[in-house]
């Protein structure tokens, strides 16, 4: 048997599937999908507090938001009445790319694992910020209108790390032609 807090969670996590006692396949016509604009923030007091929040709250309506997060949350001022569709487009282990429209800014919740380190949020290209919420999802303002909302893989260690094997693959190549040079000189 599963708890309303624990179904809420699995909505939120996107759980298209449930495998019943008896071994069968069956749908869960709840789970949230890829991501949903949210119609009020409950700012807690820290990831305990997040966790504990979830075990009896509305993962549609509401985000849980750690106060250390708070400040992603200043300019945001949300708005029922507003028209709001978004849609995941494109997925790869390394980039998701979503297409939302709404008539007013808005906070999206993403069914997504927020890890911050290399992770990126990008609106129409230009790197914009996103925060935990729900304890474990991603969250982010999402401006008024259409727009396209990438997240990509970007480590900074990674990024280095082809830098460092461009550079020894040219200076191998020089030195491979040096020594050809020399070679043939002499």
């Amino acid at each position: 048997h599963i708890s309303k807090g624990n179904m809420s969670v699995l909505n939120m996590l996107n759980t298209k599937y449930f495998i019943t006692q008896k071994g069968q396949a069956q749908r869960n016509t709840s789970s949230l999908g890829n991501a949903w604009f949210i119609s009020e923030v409950s700012v807690v007091e820290d990831a305990d507090a997040e966790i504990k929040a979830l075990d009896n709250f509305n993962p549609k309506k509401t985000a849980l938001v750690d106060k250390q997060f708070e400040e992603f949350l200043i300019s945001i001022n949300i708005d029922t009445s507003a028209v709001t569709t978004i849609k995941l487009e494109e997925y790869k282990p390394n980039y998701l790319k979503y297409i939302s429209n709404t008539t007013l800014d808005q906070l999206a919740v993403f069914s997504e694992i927020y890890y911050d380190k290399g992770w990126n949020a990008y609106v129409d290209g230009e790197l914009k910020p996103h925060f935990r919420a729900n304890y474990v999802l991603r969250a982010m303002q999402i401006p008024k209108g259409d727009h396209t909302i990438e997240f990509k893989f970007e480590p900074i260690v990674y990024s280095t790390g082809e830098n460092i094997s461009f550079m020894s693959s040219i200076l191998l190549l020089l030195l491979l032609g040096f020594v050809s040079f020399k070679e043939l000189k002499s």
